[in-house]
This record gives structure tokens, sequence and C-alpha cells, in this order.
């Protein structure tokens, strides 16, 4: 039975005054009390069937994270809103009914964490802390994180800005932003805020028209103090005031100015990211570890001055003028030994009561607080109490006592003023607590535990802060809730029954991200989750049956019944009513008073209800009593299904009640060392309940035995136990009085204690059971494993060394901590590693933050080393990280704090070593790099080394023995077959970064081993005897960076029986970072090339050009005389077009803003850091400031007027050449040297031996695979296969992105979910899913396949693709590595790359070039158009707008073979299209079905509109069939497992190969097409040009099936001949392309 509140004390109630309104425009309240009446939300409703999810949103990008909590905001007039911010700077308007989003904006790069050296927020960092809006401007300020502008990384680069937006354009206000960075604090001139090392965790405040955000740091790092920092809401006025936490004279001095040294100060205000609480001109924070301590151990005041505030609440003023200025503080008697263990009280933040209900005997206002800890202060808000100020030295707070097991405290506490009064917090791995508010024989206000849930908190750091609503301040509508990264959102009844917090079914929400707390609307509750996704719940549907609410019973004698009416009407036309139940049994009700037919809209009808306390007055204590009723009907689909009745009374007892509370009294522990004297304390609660006199006949407590002994005014309890506050015998309590009891333990022996106390009364008796423990404290053993199941000790060093590792290879350890004390140890702090190749591998996990080792225990953590793959004879790499733990611990020895340990570990990687050996064992040729080699430059390296036979087995180790036998100190590799040799590298600029990976072509000796790469890249390693490599890439790069001019001259004649080929050119060409030529170059170009039916050519062409390099922005755009035609070499305008339509980005693949931005800026940002290290193909310029950046061209729906994009962008002068965009429209550009789209992200269709089923959920208890498991963030079905296949499972499946499972059946429950579902990427591979929260992309052992399936088994066998930021068919072609090199750099070049001798080189030697037979690319266009042909009579055009013309017309007799020329269209900076027009009267048939490698031809089928039918393998420019199929043999029997061969593979767009089981049609019809432009499109592996022997030149192709699919159509091959092809596909049908 839940007690709420006694008779006689329901007049006292407060009058409460909140706002009218449903919005959250703040984080929860300005006193950060936690209460929120004003929201509409009631515990029968929110429990109800009809509370659901009303909408979703997941952000497109995986990797943004919110942690500033979203706001709700209605304008005058208006919808109303929800507003979030993320650490990507972006900030969302939804429709917060529907979840639409209105508007959004990214308000500049973040900050990237791996500048901050610390992963607690992963990736980037931008809005951090909660913003607030001002509801009377519509306007929301916040901090946003980023680099200064003009750099993109590096902490000192960083800043902070504080933006004011209008809501809900996301304008932002005159003045605004303000930079935060390198501003002196007011209260030592010396001390300066650096935004690297600050992180503003804390929800944000405004007072006097000033708002006030604060600062902490990155994981303790970095030399940094805490700050406040008050900035002046009017425009153009900016920072006014900056307070630091750590000053002179206290604080270490001087301050270094090395960022690095970690002696700053510290004394961060980071508050689990609760607000500041604000009362009138006054604010108060709590602060973590600090350096300076100005008090020693001397008493102090908190109304004096005090320069060091670490461990310390503090209440500060603000004036008018927006100054700080420190009022008063509290800091605990034991503060230096808190920072010895990095034990901060400000882990969690400070909750300021509601003064009308939480005061008492000298005390107006009451604040609470609790850390790390576990030990809760009660203080008092407007005197907090100084330094040791209470008698004896210790605290001056009005309580202090632990929470159970004294578990750690983050996120903070909450509050509830009705019903007596309530305070709520939870603990690390424990329960939600709540805590009743008391008073002593004197007034004084104390709390007491009055319930716990059955919950339990997740056991790891992120647990939110306590809310409370009501629907609007009625009592017993209370519900208290919180977030937890584990389970999401939880919701209780806010007065606990019977000592227990009952909780309230919600829908489920995947875990909530860290330090949430949910955020209310107008009866909508939102919670933003750590998958991803942003939930909104709420009450859909109408009501179709409508009752009088509440039902009131008035005062009921316990003994007694009364019946009340319930009067209802029906609101819609009710097919039936099924039945009435009640929560609580004292309450009945008869089903056969309740109508059962059908009820017409507007029909009314009443029936009874009894309260029958006369069987349950026993078990009933008297007070008020709240219950529901609920009536389940049918009706239509959009009314709910059932009507909710609130029931509610108060229970009497005419004469006297005694209740106490609560009647189990835990004291948690008590620690031998380091406790105040005084031992343990707590409170307990006697109340008179009911409506006569109470008069105490006796006290006494009892032993083991059960022997009693009368309390007296000494106070003894026994076994240590005492007090002397419990109220004298003959004493009285009027009715509705209540007496709160101080508690006391004290003991020095370790072991547990317990006493009962009893208390007689003519009211009746109460139980007192009191339980306390000593014990020693815990002790921190830190050790390493062995390797042989034994442990070593880590004491003097703390270091891990792994020794040598070979790359491609991992190695793991552990390292543990132990506790041999006799106390629970808990972690204060834990930064594992996270390097890409040393990390801990189980963070969330093993040694997290707040977890509790309980005594003579250990908790390990793993640690591995994941060695990148890496060719032979790479340089030795060193690796290095650290993991920081600290804990509450001692050290064993000493006796002393254990303290902070930074645990250091190294490794070295090693590669294989290969070729001529040295003395000491290794490689004489080591890797140098891989160089792009058939460049316009020409080759690095001259001479052609390795033989035909030689080519069939080529290896590094046989190509460095014929560079060294003869005599060569540079070996290159390279076209899987080629060996060249040379003295040196003849264009050190050519270089590519190894996280490029662009060197990845296989040795035809050693599949292992890398010989070059596609487009021609070389594999490059040297003589070290003779060669330095370290200084070759240093000045190498340096040259890069500088951009170094380099002249080169040109000149080569080939001569041939009817043709001659003559080429001169001088340029002046520009290097930089990214090896890409980016000078424009000033030309006149004269071309004449002609061709004969028998294949000869002629061809002239003469260039002209100056020797300096032109300013980046080229010379008017013909399309808008605003922009300009190029922009930094190599960017097209292509013309302005519409943005953000039907709330979709036209350019998403990355974006930027900042408030000088150019269009040569936003060049340069999408220019590079694509997925590949390269650039995209598109960018945009959008309202002045923004840039994006994207790999699709704008759908030509899109386009817009020219007028339309007129805004000058914010970093150029007004009439300076350069526009950028306007509102909702982009200002585009295309790359001239476009790049590769990044892969689909796909379902993979085989892992090993497994074949994907589908998604699939989880169980409905426990795991659907059960057998094994592991997680790691190297994740990706392959791995999971290896790992399932030790145990031959017949399933496994991937989850949560790093989860693998194993199991030999699914567990019950476990059913196919639509594979959108599946949508969280690999930690191991980005380009693969793995499952999802809930989850599994679910794989069957392949043997298992073809046997029967078990019935539990998901039938479905879908495949489902998806990108981020798509291309189309035709855009792949033009972002692949064959396109047309439409760069303004090179003017003029046939593409014919020669040797050192000028002739001309087979295929292996150069690019591939394009067969210009079925593309159309305009360069000044956004849309690319292609249009494949058959064989027959062609004629090619080339027109350009300056001087220069190019015709070539063919006449070919049809056949199989079909010539393609080989010449590549010229390029010129200036606009050019290239058009193909054919005349046939043959239809092309397609390659013959006979098997090629176990493959046979199926024919031509049309692919899906959005993705592909099956999954992607691989794309190049050496695709053919046989290759393909080649490919997918050798994989089938690569190790470490066979596996089988995709069932289904296809060729689509000349070079993308895609293969599978089973096919996705996403539905749609399955469409064979036939015709003469079916599947025409020339495989770019089967173009070559060899040399006639007579000396020609000859263009041809091969002699296999060269077609390779088309756009949007695909040549089809399968294992069998014919048969049914697997499909979620619908009919198949036949289509004519002509």
């Amino acid at each position: 039975m839940r007690f709420k509140l006694p008779f006689g004390v329901l007049a006292l109630l407060p009058a409460l005054a909140y706002s009218a309104t449903s919005d959250s425009y703040r984080d929860a309240d300005l006193p950060q009390s936690g209460y929120l009446p004003n929201h509409n939300l009631n515990p029968k409703t929110v429990g109800s069937s009809a509370f659901q999810t009303l909408w979703t949103f997941t952000s497109p990008d995986p990797k943004e994270l919110w942690l500033a909590k979203p706001l709700v905001y209605t304008p005058d007039g208006g919808a109303e809103l929800l507003i979030t911010s993320s650490e990507k700077n972006n900030i969302r308007v939804f429709d917060s009914k529907t979840g639409t989003i209105l508007n959004q904006r990214t308000l500049q790069a973040p900050f990237a964490t791996v500048d901050a050296k610390c992963e607690d927020i992963p990736g980037s960092i931008g809005v951090t802390g909660t913003p607030i809006i001002d509801p009377s401007t519509g306007i929301m300020y916040l901090f946003s994180k980023g680099y200064r502008d003009g750099t993109t990384q590096g902490l000192q680069n960083a800043v902070y800005k504080l933006y004011a937006l209008h809501i809900p354009t996301l304008e932002d206000v005159a003045g605004f932003p303000v930079l935060i960075d390198g501003i002196n604090t007011d209260n030592d001139p010396t001390r300066y805020f650096v935004a690297g090392v600050a992180l503003q965790r804390p929800s944000l405040t405004e007072i006097n028209g000033h708002i006030v955000g604060a600062f902490g740091s990155h994981c303790g790092h970095w030399n940094y103090t805490g700050y406040l920092v008050s900035v002046s809401k009017t425009p153009g006025v900016g920072v006014v005031s900056m307070f630091a936490t750590e000053s002179q004279p206290g604080a270490p001095k001087p301050q270094p100015l090395d960022l690095a040294t970690e002696k700053g100060g510290k004394a961060g205000i980071w508050q689990s990211g609760m607000g500041l609480p604000t009362i009138g001109n006054r604010l108060y924070f709590v602060t973590g570890n600090g350096q300076g301590h100005a008090n020693g151990n001397i008493p102090a005041s908190g109304r004096l001055p005090m320069s060091t505030l670490d461990e310390t609440v503090a209440s500060m003023e603000i004036g008018t003028d927006g100054k700080i200025r420190l009022a008063d503080y509290f800091q605990p008697f034991d503060y230096i030994s808190l920072d010895a263990g990095d034990r901060d009280l400000g882990s969690s933040g400070l909750c300021v009561l509601d003064a009308s209900v939480f005061k008492g005997t000298g005390v107006n206002r009451m604040a609470v607080v609790a850390g790390k800890t576990g030990k809760v202060f009660v203080l008092n808000a407007d005197n907090l109490g100084g330094f040791r100020q209470a008698p004896g030295g210790g605290d001056a707070a009005i309580q202090t006592f632990y929470v159970p097991e004294k578990r750690a405290v983050y996120g903070g506490f909450g509050s509830y003023p009705l019903e007596g009064g309530y305070i709520y917090v939870s603990t690390i791995n424990g329960n939600a607590l709540a805590y009743k508010l008391g008073h002593d024989t004197d007034g004084v206000p104390s709390f007491s535990l009055a319930g716990t849930s059955d919950f339990i908190i997740a056991g790891r750091v992120g647990v939110g802060q306590m809310t409370v609503t009501s629907d609007n301040s009625k009592p017993g509508t209370g519900i208290l809730w919180v977030t937890d990264v584990n389970y999401g959102l939880a919701a209780f009844r806010a007065v606990p029954e019977d000592g227990k917090l009952v909780q309230i079914t919600l829908p489920k929400i995947q875990g909530a991200n860290k330090y949430q707390r949910p955020v209310f609307g107008d009866g909508r509750i939102f919670v933003q989750s750590n998958s991803n996704k942003l939930f909104s719940l709420g009450s859909p549907v109408a009501p179709a049956l409508t009752c009088a609410d509440p039902v009131d019973f008035g005062d009921v004698v316990l003994g007694s019944s009364m019946t009340a009416t319930v009067s209802c009407k029906a609101s819609t036309a009710i097919t039936s009513i099924d039945g009435a139940t009640v929560s609580d049994p004292s309450f009945r009700v008869s089903n056969s008073s309740i109508p059962k037919g059908e009820l017409a809209a507007g029909a009314s009808f009443t029936f009874d209800v009894t309260w029958n306390l006369a069987s349950s007055a026993a078990s009933m204590v008297p007070g008020l009593l709240s219950s529901s009723l609920t009536l389940s009907l049918s009706a239509a689909a959009d009314y709910a299904p059932n009507a909710v009745v609130s029931l509610e009374g108060t229970a009497v007892s005419e004469g006297p009640y005694l209740y106490a509370s609560p009647s189990d009294v835990p004291f948690g522990r008590l620690v031998l060392a380091g406790e105040s004297s005084d031992g343990l304390t707590t409170t307990a609660v006697v109340q008179n309940s009911g409506n006569g006199t109470l008069t105490f006949t006796g006290l006494a407590w009892e032993d083991g035995s059960g022997s009693l002994t009368n309390i007296t005014t000494v106070g003894d309890l026994g076994s240590g136990f005492f007090s002397t506050a419990f109220p004298s015998i003959g004493s009285n309590l009027q009715p509705g009085e209540s007496q709160s009891i101080r508690l006391d333990f004290n003991g020095n022996t370790p072991g547990s204690y317990w006493t009962r106390v009893r208390i007689w009364s003519d009211g009746g008796s109460a139980i007192l059971n009191l339980t306390a423990s000593v014990n020693t404290p815990p002790t921190a053993a830190f050790e390493v494993s062995d390797g042989g199941g034994g442990w070593s000790p880590l004491v003097s060093s703390f270091k891990v060394g792994f020794g040598d590792v070979f790359a491609g290879t991992s190695v793991d350890t552990r390292i543990r901590l132990c506790n041999n004390g006799g106390s629970p140890l808990t972690i204060t702090i834990s930064k594992p590693p996270t390097t890409a190749q040393l990390l801990a591998t189980n963070p969330n996990h093993e040694l997290t933050e707040g977890q509790k080792i309980d005594a003579a225990t250990c908790a390990t953590g793993t640690i591995a080393v994941l060695a990148a793959p890496k060719q032979p004879n790479h340089p030795r790499q060193y690796l290095s990280a650290q993991w920081t733990i600290s804990t509450d611990g001692v050290n064993s020895t000493t006796g002393e704090a254990s303290g902070r340990h930074t645990i250091d570990f190294d490794a070295t990687v090693k590669s294989v070593q290969v070729g001529p050996l040295l003395d000491d064992g290794t490689a004489r040729y080591q890797w140098v790099g891989c160089f792009a080699d058939t460049t316009v430059l020409g080759r690095n390296l001259d001479n052609s080394m390795n033989n035909n036979a030689q080519q069939l087995a080529n290896t590094l180790q046989q190509c460095q023995g014929l560079c060294l036998d003869n005599g060569y100190i540079l070996s290159g590799v390279q076209y899987h077959r080629e060996c060249w040799c040379g003295t040196s590298i003849k264009n050190p600029s050519t270089y590519k970064a190894e996280s490029l990976n662009l060197c990845t072509y296989d040795c035809t000796g050693d599949n292992t081993q890398a010989c070059g790469g596609d487009g021609g890249h070389m594999s490059l390693y040297a003589d070290v005897t003779k060669f330095d490599i370290e200084e070759t890439l240093l000045s190498t790069i340096e040259s890069t960076t500088t951009s170094t001019t380099t002249s080169t001259t040109t000149s080569t004649t080939t001569s041939t029986a009817d043709s001659k080929i003559s080429s001169t050119t001088d340029s002046t060409i520009s290097s930089t970072t990214d090896s890409t030529i980016s000078s424009t170059i000033s030309s006149t170009i004269s071309s004449t090339i002609s061709s004969t039916s028998t294949g000869t050519a002629s061809i002239s062409a003469s260039t002209t050009t100056s020797d300096t390099a032109p300013p980046a922005i080229s010379s008017i755009s013909p399309l808008n005389p605003n922009q300009p035609a190029i922009v930094a070499g190599r960017w097209s305008y292509t013309g302005c077009f519409k943005d953000n339509v039907n709330n979709v980005r036209t350019l998403r693949a990355a974006d930027t803003a900042s408030d000088d931005m150019t269009p040569d800026k936003c060049a340069a940002f999408c220019g590079a850091g694509a997925w590949n290290g390269g650039g995209y193909n598109f960018f945009g310029l959008e309202y002045s400031r923004e840039c994006f950046c994207g790999w699709t061209a704008p759908d030509v729906l899109l386009a817009a007027q020219e007028t339309e994009c007129a805004n000058t962008c914010s970093g150029l002068i007004a009439g300076s050449l350069g526009r950028c965009g306007g509102g909702s429209r982009l200002s585009v550009f295309q790359n001239m040297l476009p790049n590769d789209p990044p892969p689909p992200v796909v379902h993979v269709a085989q892992a090993g031996k497994y074949l994907w089923v589908g998604c699939n959920t989880e169980a409905n208890t426990g795991r659907a695979l059960s057998a094994k498991t592991y997680a790691s963030d190297a994740m990706t079905p392959e791995s999971c296969a290896v790992f399932c296949s030790d145990g031959a499972y017949a399933y496994m499946g991937v989850e949560y992105g790093r989860e693998c499972y194993c199991g030999t059946s699914l567990g019950a429950g476990s059913i196919s979910a639509p594979s959108a579902q599946c949508n969280m990427v690999c930690k191991g591979n980005q380009f693969q899913y793995c499952g999802a929260g809930g989850r599994l992309d679910l794989y069957q052992l392949a043997a298992a396949v073809s046997s029967t399936t078990p019935s539990s088994a998901p039938t479905s066998q879908s495949l489902s693709l998806s990108t981020i930021d798509p291309p189309t068919s035709s855009e792949s072609s033009l972002a692949g590595p064959t396109s047309i090199p439409q760069s303004s750099a090179i003017v003029a070049s046939t593409l014919l790359s020669s040797t050192s001798s000028g002739l001309l080189t087979s295929s292996s030697g150069t690019n591939p070039p394009l067969p210009p037979t079925s593309t159309s690319f305009p360069t000044t266009s956004s849309r690319i158009s292609s249009d494949a042909t058959s064989s027959g009579r062609s004629s090619l055009s080339l027109s350009t707008s300056n001087s220069s013309s190019l015709s070539m017309s063919t006449s070919n007799t049809p056949s199989p073979t079909l010539t393609v020329p080989t010449v590549e269209a010229t390029t010129t900076s200036f606009t050019t299209t290239l058009t193909v027009s054919t005349s046939t009267s043959q239809t092309s048939t397609g390659p013959t079905a006979t098997a090629t490698g176990g493959y046979y031809y199926i024919g031509c089928f049309s692919d899906v509109k959005s993705g592909h039918a099956l999954p992607h393998l691989f794309s190049n420019s050496s695709v053919t069939p046989e290759l393909a199929i080649a490919h997918v043999n050798s994989v089938a029997v690569s190790p470490p497992s066979p596996s089988p061969r995709p069932r289904l593979l296809f060729l689509e767009y000349h070079h993308e190969v895609y293969g599978g089981a089973t096919f996705d049609f996403q539905g749609g019809a399955v469409t064979s097409v036939v015709g003469s432009k079916a599947c025409r499109d020339y495989c770019y592996g089967s173009v070559s040009t060899v040399t006639a022997t007579d000396g020609a030149v000859v263009a041809t192709t091969t002699g296999t099936a060269n077609y390779c699919g088309g756009p949007g159509m695909f040549d089809l091959y399968a294992l069998e001949k014919t048969g049914l092809f697997p499909t979620t596909g619908g009919e198949i049908v036949t289509a004519t392309a002509m």
C-alpha cells in the first residue's frame, strides 16, 4: 500500500508558482530542483498502452552524438518546436508533434577529439553544454567548439564561440557569434582562457541580461583550470567577465605556459552536464579535483575570499554589469584527500530545493549534492558552510549521510515538493533512491531513506539527472524519471509504496546518451539515445470514452468502506466495453454494472466503485491513496483502446496511529581509515498518521538473542548504535505531526553489526532494524598477466611492453586491479587507451569509471595490439598508449592514498623482411612509398627489368634481386607483374600518403605482396646502404606542402607507316599536398586528328603556356557574371541549385561553416578529407558562410535562377568576384579531377563459411545466440565468422557494430526483422553492416543452409543496401579513376604514355583510357548523361569555347570485337562537350552462354533505382568478366578458411563488380533488358593498345566477352545455366533498350 500524505497535513501544502507554459527552454528549472509540474503528464496516461513512441529521428551521420539536452519552445502563435544541438555542431529544429525537420544548420567544423587526447566524447566536440532560449525574444544561446578560422586541427587552434540564433530560422543575431578564447580572468589577470583544453559541459543559465557558461576539461588532462564566463546578450558587447576557480595566491605559481604540463590548478566545473542553479542574481556550481589548497587544514568562513575552489560548492553573485564575484562556498573537511584520489565532489551538480517546502529551523532554503564517494551533503543554500565550520572542525552541513554501499553519484538529485517532500538520487550499479523530508523535535530538517527501486542503474558512468513531473501539481500524479546508458528511460511513481519505488512501464528505448534527463513538451517526452536516435513519446490517439476524473472518495475510516459513482460518456461509437480492472485491490468494481454492447457517440453511463478498508485495515497506513481504474474497450483504430480513471481518497484513523519510516535503516559501511571520528549517521522518522493525540509508552532495543533493554537518556542502542533523539516516554505527537530521529553508529573492529529498536504507543507499535558494518579500507594493487596463467605486480614501474608484433597480426594482454582490503574499491577515473593499433578492447565494460571492486576480488581489462597489415620491408613502427586509472583505495604498503596511476603500454610493429638481406637480418631494400607513376611528369624509374617469364612470377624479392644485380639502388613493382629499377626518383612530388592505400595490386608470384596499384601507382623500395629514405620523404613532404614549382619540357615523336604523332609542352606545374596539379595555364591549342578505316592516325598538337601560375580563381563564368569560371585550378562553376527540398540536403557528404567563407576556402575543405583521403566531386556554398561537399551532381529538377544565388561570401569584400548561394540555395562547383565515391554500405552476403540470412531480433529473454561471444572495435562479419567457425556453430550474428555471437540454434522469440533495422556499421569496416541495438545481422553455416531450416529461423533472405550520399550509376563513370581528367592544368594530352625510348607501351604501363563511345561530359554542367550504343558507323566531335577544335570520324565493319579509339579527348579549362552519335542496322548480342571459370552468362537485366540488387565487391579500371570471375574464385579458396563462391555475379557500368547469393529488387519487377542498347558498356579492362608487327599503333579490344553492363543495367553471370534465382522482386518482365 502506498503511503502518500497523512491526514491533517493536506491543508499545509504550499501554493507553488511555476511557469504556465509547457515549454522546456532551459535545462529543467532555474534552481535545478528537477521538479517540473507544467507538462500535463499523469501516471495513468504514461502507464497506459496508449502511451507509445510517436516518432524517431536517426542522424544520417552514424558518428553524430547528442550530449546537450534538447529544448522545447513554442513561438507566439506557432506550433511547439524541438531544437537539438550535437557534437558535430549541427542544430536542428523539429516540429515536435510530427518529427519533421523544419530547419537545420551547421555552425562551424567541430573540434576533433584526437586533438584533446581524450575519448570521453568520441569523434568530435561541438555543442556539449545544453543551450538556453530567451522566450521573450525567441533567441537561443549556445557555446560551440571548433577551430580558429583558417585552421582545421591542433589543440592550440581551438576556439569556443557563443552563438545567438533566431528560432526557428537559425539565423545569427547581429553581433554574434562571440569568440571565447585568450581572455584574462578578473580574479587573476595572469590566467587566461585556453579553449583547446577546456570543455563547456554544464547547461547554460542567464542572469541580468548575461549568458553564463561553466568550463571543465578533457579527461582532466592538460594545463587547465575551471572557468565561469559571462557574455552580454546585447549585440557587440561580448565577454564582460571571466572567473577562474583556481587563482593567486593559492593556486600553483607561476602558471606554466606549456599546455601539456598539468599544473594549472584544475578544479574544473563539469557536474555530469547538470545546469547551474540560479536564484535571483546568484548561481551555484560544484567543482572537481584541484591542485591548490589555500585553506590547508585551517577552518575558514565561506563568506571570506578563497582562491582555490577545488572540491567546492560555490555561490556566485552576478552584477547588473555581468561581473562575477564569489559570495559563499562550502568545502568538505577532507577535500585534500578527495583531490588525491580523484574523488570529485563535482561529479554531480547542486540541486537547490523548493524553499516553500524544504526548510526548517535555521534554514530557509536547502541544497543537496553528492560526488564519487557516495557521501551526501545537505546544505543551507543561503549559508553554505565554509570550511570546517562545525563544532570540532567538521563540515557545517545540515546533514551528511552515505548512499547504500557508498556507490558513486553522477548526474544529480531531483526533488518532489508535494506529499511531504522527497529527494531522489541514483548511483552507479545501484538502485534509484528516494529520501523523505522530516524534522527533529527542534524543527531541524533532515532526510531519511523512504524507498528504493528494484531497477538497477548501469554499472558505468552516464546515469542522468533525476527529474520529477506532476500533472499541474496535483497530489498523486508525481512521476520520477531517470535516463540510463543501458536501459534507456525509466519512470517510477514519485511516492514509494511500502519502501519501493514502483516502476511504470514505458516504450523501450535503447540506452540513453550520457548524463541526460528527459525533456518535456505538452504531454510529450523527448530522449536522445546512444543508438544515434532521437525518440518522441506520448499518447497519439484521442480517447474513445471520457470519464469524470478523478473520482474522490474523501475520508474513509480504517475498517469501513465507501462507494463512489463513475460517470462516462462515449466520444465516438464504441463496439464494446470488455470490462474494468483496478491497480489497487482495496478498490473493487463489478463488471456486471458496466454496459457490454455497442455505445453510440454521445451515449453516457455510470457504474459504482467501492473502496473497502474493512479487510485491508491491518496493512493500510492512514493517508492519501491514489489508484487507477482501466476500462478496456473496442473502438475505431484512431481512438485509444482503453479509458483510465484516477481513484483517490484518504484513509483515516479515528484515533492515533504510529508510523515509522524506514523500517530497515542501513547505515552502510564504516571504513577505519580516513573517516570522521563521528562515525556514521542517518535518520528515521516517527509520525502520528491518525486523528488522535499519540502518546509514547515504551522504548527498547533488542539484541540477537531477543533480549530487550530499555532505551535511556544515555542513548545506547547496543552494538555500537546510539541516539539521544528518541521521544521520551509519555511525550506526545499531535495528529499529522512527525519527528526526525538522528541515529549514529561507531565502531573500530571489522565486522557486521545489527540491532532492533522497538517503539510502543497508544497508536500501535513500530520497529526499526539498524544495520552497519566496519571494514578496513580498500587497497589498490595493479598487476599484469604473465602469459602463463599468473600475474606480475606493477609497483615501481607501471610499464607494459608487448615487444615486437608482426604487421597484420594481433596480440593482447590483461591488466587487473585487485582490492585486497576489507571494503569495496571504487574506480574514480578510468581513461583507457583508444589508439587505432594499441587499445583497450572493451573500454565500456572493463575497469570503467564508477565500477566497484568488492573486497578480496579483482577486475581485469584487456589491451591489444592490432597491428595493421604492412607490406614487407616496412620500417619498424613504434606504438605507445596509456591507461590512466584512479581509485579511492590506499597503497597496501604505505597506507597513503593510491592516487592516480598511468600505465604505459608500448609495442613495435615490424614487417616481414624479404629480398637481399643485410647482416642484421633486415632487408637491404626498404619501403619508400607509393608513387603515382603514369602522370604527365613521366616515369619515376627508367628501366624495365623483368622478362616475360619473370613477370609471371613477379615478387618483391625477385625484383629487388634484379635491381641489385644490375647496380640499381631503387626497385619498383607495378601492375602486378612489372619490375622497374633506377638510380633516382624522378618525380618525388608524386608520392602518395600511405593512408590513402593506393598500392594494392597483388604480385603475380605472391598474392600476399603488393605490386603497385590502380591508375599506375608503383610500390617503390630503396637500398638503405646507398639511399637515405627518411631524408627523401622529409624533403618530399616539405616540397609538396610548400608548393615547390618545377619546370618540365617534354618532346615526343613517334613514327609509323601512316601516322606521325608529335607533342611539345613547356609548362609550370604547382604541386600541392595531395599531388594535384593546380595551376591554371593560359593556352592556345591547335589540334587536328584524323583516322581512317584502317586504324592509322595522324595527330598534331602545339601548346603555349605562361611561366607563372595565375590566381586560384580564374575568369568569369559564362553562367553567372558574378561567379568565377574556375576555383582553385580544378573546380568548375556549374550553377545555382535549390537546397533542403523536403528536408534533404543536396550535397550532404560533409560540411563546414565560418565567418570568413570564400569559394577558395570551401574548395580547400572539399578538396580533401573524403573517405579515401582525396576530395569530393562537388562543393556548394550557401547562406554566405556555409560550405557543403557531395559526390552526386544536383538533380536537374533542383536547378534555380542564378539571381537566387546572390549572397556575398562572408569572407569576401562586397563587389568581389564570387557568390555564396542564398537562403536554401547552393552555388555549386564541380571537381574537374573527380574522385571515386565511397562504396555502398552493405550486408555482407557471405562471411567465411557463413551465408547472410537477414536481420533478426534478439530473443524474448536472453540472447538469440548464446553459445559464445566476444566484442571488439575491429569487428567485421569476417572476423566473427572466424571466431564462430571454431566450433562449427550453426549460426553467427553481429550486433551493435562491435559484438559477435555464436549459437547452435536461435533463442525463443528471435524473429526476422526488416533489413533496414540492421543499420549500424561495423567498427572494423565502415562499409559493412553489423546489426544494431537489439538487432543481429544473422548468418547461417553454409552446410546448414542447404539442409532444412529450423522453424525458428527467419525465412527471409533479402539483402538490403544503403549508402551515404550515394552516387548514381551515371555519376560513377565521372567519379571513377578512368574518367576524363577535366583539369585546367593539363591543357592537351594524348595520354599515350611513353617509355624512355619513346615507344608507346601496353596498357599495363598506362592508365587504361576511357572508351569514349558512351558518355557525354559537359564540363560546366552538373548534369551527366550516358547513352550506350552498339557498334556501327560513328562520328565523334569535340567543341570548345576557345580556339581549339578536334574532330574524328571512323567507319568500321561491325564485328564481335569492335575497334575502340584509345586517344582520350583533349580537355581544356573552358567549356567542353563531348558527344557521340551512332547509327546502326544491326542488333548486338551479349556474350555467349559458355562457362568461364565455372560461371555462365545469363543475360542483361535492369538494376534497382536505389543501391544495387547485389552487394558491391570491387571496382577498378582493369575489370573484365574473366578478371571478376578469377577474383571471386581466388577469394573462395584464400586463407584463413575456404568459403563458397557467390552464386550470382554481375558487372555494371564499365568497371563495377557485384556478387552475392540473393537478389534484392526491393519488391519491384525484375526486368530482363534486350535490344541494341542492352548492356553495351565496354569493360575498361577489355580496352588495350597494341603495336602491330609493322610498327603501327592499333586500338583494339581483347577477344573476350568485352561488355560490362550499362547505365542502370548489368550483365549477369551465375553458377547455374538455368533455373529460378532467389529474389525479393516481383514478376519478371522484359524491356527493350534501343
